[in-house]
């Protein structure tokens, strides 16, 4: 922590400030001349400036960060437009075209060498962002004027503040750029140092809030936070002994009802493993390895689809790196020969950043598996010189260790009984030992990890990993220690990252001076700085490479400015609970033909996004028949309790409109409610429809093939409300509507049609409804409704199914729908589906993959900018430790017609390529099924995807083949 005496605190900064002003006005050149030019007024020399029509209605769904309007002169200097529409992007820019003198934008800004004319090129948006225009200008030197200066400077400023603010890739150095340049105006104040807050859910989207829901990835999300960063006021340093700040008190389970009778199978491994640290279980080595390729076969490129931004950290080659090892290296020499079973521990799961981990192979004779796993880092670290070698104790056990300065090369080797021990990190080797020396709690001695190993029996065959966080685990995350030093990690990143950008020249191009640096920037809490060739690290704290974990932080004071922001976020947290506190376990299973997951949350928090769903479904469970399963295209049922609020407003909304219908009209309501779409040819015809051609002929809208059903607890009931509704309709639409009573295979249904034309796209509309003594349900296709007849008519004669719909199972090779995964809720959803909707949103989701991959340009153009014989790929990834990717597996290139950087398979937004859609087809799927069960003041979520096999890298089996194993 830096102590500074009151001089050096107040000097520093103020040296510091100059000193940049300094380098940014040399930056400048004194021999520069300065120009401020309303685009309206530019001399054009090719092209024109793109005019918008009025009449034009803005597609705002498109807001993004891959267009900002760029000025690329031909001359040395740099100019720059900023939109006055424009927050991170000029929005939109095409109207510069319209209006008058300085009306309309902002002007256009040059500094470039004087006495001589600028000429350039300005790329601006039109229509939108999905296209830019490049006009050609020239501007005289003789409207050079010095009072220039100062609104360049402004909007060099606004450019890059507007760049920093879009969280796309370079935000540390476009922070930098705008700090200098309000710096060399002679400001007093910089722009805003810290990481932008992102909101705990600010990217959601409807699709993926409610997979988190049906999944269960909301519910570990509301419970750990740990995206929730301290809001810390830097200025208030008094230090203050952090053991006398009081962490999190709610209560502990009770488990001794729940564990009555159970005496699980445990782990081998889970009596060597710290009971307040997180673990992943891999019953064989083989299951290890099938989870590492499942994750680089399939894993990588949809969770590069999920990433706010287009990069790759590499986070599992650092490891296998710092531990001189691969897994897929280790797969082709171990086996079940050599391990018996895995185990994978750490303290925290900040794996992106830097956290410490611990991976302990049970051996079958460890003495050999050691020496094999010594030879294997020998020989990945021969030849570097930087790579200390030693040996020592921690926690009383013996270990060999191979550490470079950097901690590219972090490995620590132990033998613990009948295991082996490999970590990147001393403070696990001492953790580990502790726990051999029962000087602290180990896993297997909580009741909690019991309670999840009997209802995950070690053994079963569906097992490929199981993940579990124990109640001390999640503790010890939202205690003093951890959420302080967390907080602090953060901060320390940015300013890396800060000062990463102030040497990023001398970085680049290897004049670096190794030795200590100095920042005014008051977010960190080191002053022990160091630049080297690879950039800014500190000793204490790590580099960007690889931050130094949160359990190595030493931490035994801290300011009473952290510990007031820890004090509001533990008590904003603790009342989110009204019991205990919450263990999770996670099992996981990889197979050629599926993938699943078994997640328990126990408990949830009280302001839970599933607490309505809790209200709805408590008292009752869903039947595994429930809903009419059918193998439908989608559908999604939710349990209904006996006293949920659905059935009291439900019944006070009808009392109103039927007063007829009895006190509670959805008395007759039963157990669950389900909501469903059926196969039909309409679905093709919709894929290809024109989206324009759908808002003005909804026919094909009125006949889709999707069903409301609701189970029927009292027939007698529902006849009654239904002729009370039909009674309340002829009253207030006299002679509107047709009730008509249609037979199909001597069962009755009902079309409600209406007598003449409605208008506003409800002609030709019809409504079908059927009621059986255990069902009502309702669509608006004739087809759904008779299927819906036959299937009860089948269920009577004790049959599944009618011949008509066997023979189409068999025809299609559709996969029989499994039971419902869970007891309060449950989705099904058929590849057919999932195929539908890639094709109804393709340009949609085009257009978003299309935007990430565009959001790398803007930092890829100013490295080419600035060091034009670089690959600006490969400097980004040399100072920033990430490489910029484009999701659709395309490379970046220099497009010098358009002087920009493009993606091979999405172009830029001059000249856009409609590039590749990442489809359920290229994942092998055939079916998603998602259940969630609420017990014990918590949930268990389950899914199960079934696939043909081509996603692990098998050979596809066909649909029929899928079906016939089932």
């Amino acid at each position: 922590m830096r102590m500074l005496k009151r001089s050096q605190f107040l000097t520093r900064p103020v040296i510091a400030a100059m000193l940049i002003t300094i380098v940014a006005q040399s930056a400048l050149g004194a021999e520069d001349a300065y120009y401020s030019i309303p685009v309206s007024k530019l001399e054009i020399t090719a092209g024109k400036l793109p005019t918008r029509d009025p009449d034009d209605r803005w597609d705002w769904r498109w807001r993004g960060v891959s267009t900002p309007p760029r000025v690329v002169l031909d001359v040395p200097g740099e100019g720059y437009y900023v939109s006055s529409f424009s927050g991170p992007i000029a929005i939109p820019a095409s109207s510069v075209g319209s209006g008058s003198d300085d009306t309309i934008g902002n002007p256009l800004v040059v500094r470039a060498p004087a006495g001589k004319d600028v000429t350039g090129t300005l790329y601006l948006s039109a229509e939108g962002i999905r296209k830019v225009e490049k006009v050609s200008f020239r501007i005289p030197a003789k409207e050079s004027k010095p009072e220039h200066r100062q609104q360049f400077l402004r909007e060099k400023g606004n450019y890059y503040q507007n760049l920093r603010d879009a969280n796309i890739a370079g935000t540390a150095w476009f922070r930098y750029q705008a700090r200098l340049a309000e710096n060399a105006m002679g400001a007093n104040r910089a722009p805003p140092t810290g990481v932008p807050a992102i909101g705990r859910f600010a990217n959601d989207r409807d699709f993926s809030t409610t997979f988190d829901l049906f999944t269960g990835g909301r519910a570990i999300g509301e419970n750990l936070q740990l995206d929730r960063a301290l809001a810390v006021n830097d200025k208030d340093n008094t230090p203050f002994d952090i053991d006398k700040i009081d962490g999190i008190t709610v209560a502990e389970i009770d488990w001794t009802n729940l564990l009555k009778g159970k005496n699980p199978k445990l782990d081998p491994l889970a009596a060597s493993i710290p009971a307040d640290q997180h673990v992943v279980f891999f019953p064989t080595f083989t299951a290890l390895v099938q989870v590492a390729d499942e994750a680089e076969k399939n894993g990588t490129p949809v969770l590069r689809m999920a990433e706010p931004r287009a990069e790759d950290a590499k986070t599992v080659d650092r490891y296998q790196q710092q531990l001189c090892m691969s897994l897929g290296g280790l797969g082709r020499t171990f086996g079940p020969h050599v391990v018996r079973s895995v185990a994978l521990t750490g303290s925290d799961l900040n794996f992106r950043t830097g956290t410490d981990i611990a991976v302990l192979f049970e051996a079958v004779d460890p003495a050999t598996l050691e020496q094999m796993l010594i030879a294997k880092v020998k020989l990945a670290t021969m030849g570097k010189k930087d790579v200390a070698v030693g040996e020592d104790t921690a926690g009383g056990l013996p270990y060999k260790s191979w550490r470079s300065k950097d901690r590219s090369v972090s490995c620590y080797i132990a033998r613990l009984g009948n295991s082996v021990v490999v970590s990147n990190s001393p403070y696990q080797i001492e953790r580990l030992g502790a726990v051999a020396q029962k000087k602290t709690p180990n896993l297997a001695s909580l009741p909690e990890y019991k309670f999840f190993r009997d209802r995950y029996p070690l053994g079963d065959a569906d097992e490929t990993a199981m993940a579990f966080l124990s109640d001390a685990t999640i503790r010890r995350w939202c205690g003093p220690r951890w959420r302080i030093a967390s907080s602090r990690q953060v901060r320390e990143l940015a300013v890396i990252a800060q000062l990463d950008a102030t040497y990023l020249d001398k970085i680049v191009t290897d004049k670096v001076e190794a030795g200590p640096v100095h920042t005014d920037l008051t977010i960190g809490t080191v002053s022990d700085y160091r630049l080297g060739a690879e950039g800014i690290h500190s000793p204490s704290i790590g580099s960007l490479s690889f931050l130094t974990p949160i359990a190595e932080i030493p931490l035994e004071q801290v300011t009473r400015g952290e510990m007031l922001a820890y004090q509001r976020w533990r008590d904003t947290y603790q009342s989110n609970w009204r019991w205990a506190f919450d263990p999770i376990a996670l099992r996981l299973t990889v197979k050629p033909e599926k993938l699943a997951a078994d997640l328990s949350v126990m408990p949830l928090i009280w302001e839970s996004d599933y607490r309505e769903f809790i209200e709805l479904t408590q008292g009752t469970e869903l039947k595994p028949d429930a809903g009419d399963p059918h193998g439908a295209l989608v559908q999604a049922i939710l349990a209904i309790g006996p006293k949920s609020r659905l059935r009291e407003q439900g019944s006070g909304l009808l009392t109103m409109m039927v007063p007829g219908a009895g006190l509670k009209p959805l008395s007759w309501l039963g157990e669950s409610v389900s909501v469903y779409a059926d196969d039909d040819p309409i679905w093709e015809k919709l894929a290809k429809a024109d989206p324009e051609q759908l808002e003005s002929d909804a026919s094909l809208l009125q006949k889709l093939p999707v069903a409301l059903r609701a189970d029927v607890s009292d027939p007698l009931k529902v006849a009654l409300l239904l002729t009370g509704l039909r009674g309340v309709m002829e009253q207030t639409a006299p002679g509107m509507l047709n009730w008509d009573t249609l037979q199909h295979n001597e069962m009755h249904y009902v079309r409600l049609s209406a007598k003449r034309r409605l208008g506003g796209g409800l002609d030709g509309l019809e409504i079908f409804y059927a009621t059986s003594p255990d069902n009502l349900t309702i669509t608006i296709n004739e087809s759904l409704i008779k299927r819906v007849l036959d299937r009860q008519a089948a269920r009577a004669k004790g049959e599944q199914g009618d011949k008509r719909d066997a023979e189409k199972s068999a025809d299609s090779g559709q996969v029989t729908q499994l039971p419902w995964l869970g007891k309060s809720m449950a989705l099904h959803v058929d590849r057919k589906l999932l195929d539908l909707v890639s094709s109804l949103s393709r340009t949609e989701r085009q257009r978003e993959i299309q935007t990430l991959a565009w959001s790398n340009l803007p930092i890829l153009n100013e490295w080419k900018r600035l060091y034009p014989d670089r690959d600006p790929v490969e400097l980004h990834e040399q100072v920033w430790k990430v490489k910029l990717v484009c999701p659709g597996g395309g490379k970046y290139v220099w497009n010098a017609d358009w002087n920009t950087m493009e993606s091979t398979v999405y172009g830029h937004p001059g000249g856009p390529i409609v590039g590749p859609l990442l489809t359920p087809a290229m994942l092998g799927l055939e079916s998603a099924d998602f259940g969630v069960t609420f017990e014990e003041q918590g949930l268990r979520a389950r899914a199960v995807f079934e696939r043909t096999g081509e996603a692990a890298g098998e050979k596809p089996v066909s649909k029929s083949e899928v079906s016939t194993k089932k």
